[in-house]
């Protein structure tokens, strides 16, 4: 026998023959009915000289294999003979961790379990590592680094939240076709990493002899497309910013960003709604939400290696129906999140869990009902309510300075009044300066500290100042502030979206601001000078509404994994 076989074919799958054959009665054999399949040895048990028992796992579905002489028929699935020596010898070799290929026929034990009767076990693919028992690789680094050991170890507990990402990226991908947009690619290296307020990882090109960048975001590609006419476009894909590494942030993500013209703020705050409920419908008709699923985590596996119950406190929403999932529909209850304790005290923002709910929280986590009105909050409200009735300082009289015209001196004057001004209001509610102490830089630590905390259950934050959106349009009725908002659940941003600026001579002014930033204050987050995309401005951009969504973290949520780590294949290691 080769030793390493190509030639296996399996005849059904183990999901398949436990569906076929489970009606079978307790001591039944069906020898008519021959089977092949192909699996990962779990379990090895040797009753005696002549028989052997193996727990064979594939796809997340384990079954029972009874391996002895008396069954031995003397030809595989397809009519070839083999012998029975080989029979004997291969259990002699066989280890956990082993590929095999199985042939046989279906039978009940007399205790009424479904098994495998072998005829044939080929080792199609040696483990030659010694795994860790189940329950012994816990720690999330070393499963992180060695993901092929952890999907092996750790079974279908960590294959689940990427299987749960294939359906998201499905669902996502369907709720967008469905409203008419155009699936598209925009490029990864850039001239200028433009589309939102990041540090980039930058490169070089020998070819081009040029300085290139590592995108931050594919929108201001996307919105020269929709100039061109496609009016409806989306990409899902990578992109990577040189920040920090946390448990919701890894330097490369997994995004989607839309723009469609004639979209209002308003049909985008729809959208996000519909994307949240079908890619929650589509995790639970897979039977991959966290309560669904037939497995444990790391810590809680059986001796044996059989995952058999979900983690306690774990429950997720319902899986739909299958006849709703078969015709494309889905059941209410895929809309109610049930989050767990554990999962709430580790996904949440500090801010959120220090608000005076974190030990309720912590103890019975969070109901989530998706169908229902996402909450909304207005950032200048919210920073009033929690600081007695402050104002942003000088939020109006800084905005017109620094988009209106004014010279450089006199907006420089209106700005170091406005900085000392919201510093203190940072003093004065415990909060750190960040570094640069920019006007913007301490409008986002403000609203990480007084607005995002009251954001336990999915909410729109809006009337984000325009001083902090250099790509948004300005409110009519209020040009200081931003036709934009974002969604955020457990205080931790998943969505965000605006209407766009479209006037090319306004965005350059917003882009000279952003200029001056980094030459000035040294803030190597703020946008870039693009002249390609104030180019394709000045040939027209329709009225046109821009959405963007964090799937990593969308994902977190729906399969209840407190890390980045966890849903993300190959995330970057320390």
């Amino acid at each position: 026998m080769p030793r390493y076989p190509t030639d296996f074919k399996p005849s059904t799958s183990v999901a398949a023959f436990k569906s076929d054959f489970e009606h079978l009665e307790a001591s039944a054999r069906e020898r008519d009915a021959k089977v092949r399949i192909g699996g990962r040895v779990q379990l090895v048990r040797h009753a005696s000289k002549k028989l052997t028992f193996l727990t064979v796992e594939a796809e997340g579905e384990t079954i029972q294999v009874l391996v002895s002489r008396g069954n031995y028929t003397g030809t595989d699935a397809d009519g070839a003979p083999c012998a029975g020596d080989q029979l004997v010898e291969t259990m002699k070799l066989l280890r956990r961790g082993d590929w095999v290929g199985l042939d046989g026929f279906a039978g009940k034990s007399g205790r009424g379990e479904l098994s495998v009767i072998a005829t044939r076990v080929q080792v199609l693919a040696p483990c030659e590592v010694n795994l860790p028992e189940p329950g012994q690789l816990r720690d999330e680094g070393a499963r992180a680094a060695e993901r092929h050991r952890d999907l092996v170890v750790n079974g279908q507990w960590a294959r689940a939240p990427h299987l749960a990402r294939s359906a998201v990226l499905r669902s996502v991908r369907q709720t967008l076709e469905r409203h008419g947009c155009v699936e598209v690619e925009t490029p990864v290296l850039q001239a200028t990493a433009g589309g939102a307020i990041a540090r980039p990882f930058e490169t070089r090109s020998h070819a081009l002899d040029r300085q290139l960048s590592l995108r931050v975001a594919p929108e201001l590609a996307l919105k020269q497309l929709v100039v061109g006419g496609l009016q409806r476009v989306f990409e899902l894909g990578r992109v990577f910013r040189n920040e920090g590494v946390d448990a919701t942030h890894n330097p490369e993500f997994t995004s989607c960003e839309a723009y469609g013209a004639y979209w209002t703020v308003s049909d985008l705050e729809s959208l996000t709604q519909e994307v949240m409920r079908d890619a929650a419908a589509a995790v639970a008709a897979a039977g991959l939400a966290a309560g669904e699923a037939q497995w444990r985590r790391p810590d809680q596996a059986s001796a044996g290696g059989v995952d058999e119950a979900p983690p306690s406190g774990a429950v997720a929403a319902a899986a739909a129906p299958a006849a709703a999932a078969a015709a494309g529909g889905r059941s209410d209850s895929s809309d109610v999140l049930q989050l767990s304790g554990d999962f709430v005290g580790r996904f949440a923002s500090s801010e959120v869990l220090d608000a005076g709910r974190g030990e309720e929280l912590r103890r019975d986590g969070l109901t989530l009902d998706l169908s229902q009105p996402f909450d909304r909050i207005s950032i200048p409200e919210a920073v009033a309510e929690a600081t007695g009735g402050a104002e942003l300082p000088l939020l109006r009289e800084l905005t017109d300075a620094a988009f209106g015209g004014a010279s450089d001196a006199a907006t420089q004057e209106v700005e170091a009044r406005a900085e000392a001004q919201l510093a203190e209001l940072l003093r004065s509610q415990g909060l750190e300066l960040p570094s640069p102490p920019t006007y913007g830089r301490m409008l986002d630590r403000l609203i990480g500290g007084v607005v995002e905390p009251r954001c336990l259950r999915p909410t729109f934050v809006v009337d984000h100042p325009v001083l902090m959106s250099p790509l948004a349009r300005s409110r009519p009725d209020a040009p200081w502030l931003a036709e934009r908002f974002e969604l955020f659940v457990l205080g931790r941003e998943l969505c965000n979206a605006y209407g766009e600026l479209s006037d090319p001579d306004e965005q350059r002014r917003r882009f000279a601001a952003q200029v001056a930033e980094r030459e000035r204050r040294g803030d190597d987050e703020a946008h870039g000078m693009d002249e390609r995309f104030l180019d394709a401005l000045a040939h027209g951009l329709p009225p046109t509404g821009g959405w963007g969504l964090g799937v990593d973290r969308l994902v977190m949520l729906l399969t209840q994994r407190p890390h980045i780590r966890d849903v993300v294949a190959f995330p970057m290691c320390r």
